[in-house]
């Protein structure tokens, strides 16, 4: 690693330990997203699935609005989300994956990350957050690879997930969450990876919030509060 590599590095420690402050705010409006209270947090109406199922979920740093599409198969899922950042901090959003993933080649670089999926009773989450480090340390890290969103900017992007089979587990519902931290300063460009992105250190993890979608019911094509 080279000097200025380890300057960013130390850089980008140095604003994750600033950053401990902001998520306050995200977590205050994330946890009124999540129940589906609070006056203008979260909002969503329902509709056949195929045809975009469309929400919304917001607090004070970002505004986070999507769609569901259900294929004609009943299994692939696409998801639509637009990011507006509507607080004072730049905003950096876990959604292009890892730099291991980009390195050994089983993402490209610049693509929207697979994002990891918890499976309960029924209940399907797909999201798109930073992880922290697993212990022991591997040798090669899989820092989290984010998006930058500057105040008063917006990101839209994309992923399409193939349910499982009912074979597997039969998913009766599923939701979007999406993580992000605020930064007291920019991430300048010069720092970019291939394709847009932004490399962050695993300990991002430990500082996030994260927004979610309501549940989409696939039998209805409803989105329906939690429950």
């Amino acid at each position: 690693m080279t000097a200025e590599a380890r300057g960013s590095r130390a850089r980008l420690l140095q604003w994750l330990c600033l950053a401990a402050i902001l998520p306050v705010a995200w977590h205050a409006g994330n946890a009124h997203a999540r129940d589906g209270g609070g006056e203008g947090m979260a909002a969503f109406k329902g509709g056949e699935a195929g045809a975009g199922a469309q929400w919304a979920a917001s607090n004070k740093l970002a505004r986070l609005q999507g769609g569901f599409s259900l294929g004609a198969d009943g299994r692939t899922l696409r998801i639509d989300y637009r990011l507006t950042n509507i607080g004072r901090y730049p905003l950096l959003v876990f959604d292009r994956g890892d730099a291991l993933s980009v390195a050994t080649k089983r993402q490209a670089p610049g693509s929207v990350g697979v994002p990891q999926a918890q499976f309960e009773d029924g209940s399907l989450e797909l999201r798109h957050v930073a992880l922290p480090l697993r212990e022991p340390s591997p040798t090669v890290p899989p820092s989290p690879l984010a998006s930058q969103v500057l105040p008063g900017g917006e990101y839209g992007n994309h992923v399409t997930y193939v349910l499982p089979g009912a074979g597997a587990g039969q998913v009766r519902r599923v939701r979007y969450c999406q993580g992000a931290v605020g930064i007291p300063d920019p991430l300048p460009d010069s720092e970019q990876r291939a394709g847009g992105a932004w490399s962050v250190p695993n300990a991002a993890a430990a500082h996030q919030g994260v927004l979610c979608s309501p549940w989409l019911d696939l039998a209805s094509g409803a989105l329906v509060e939690e429950g």
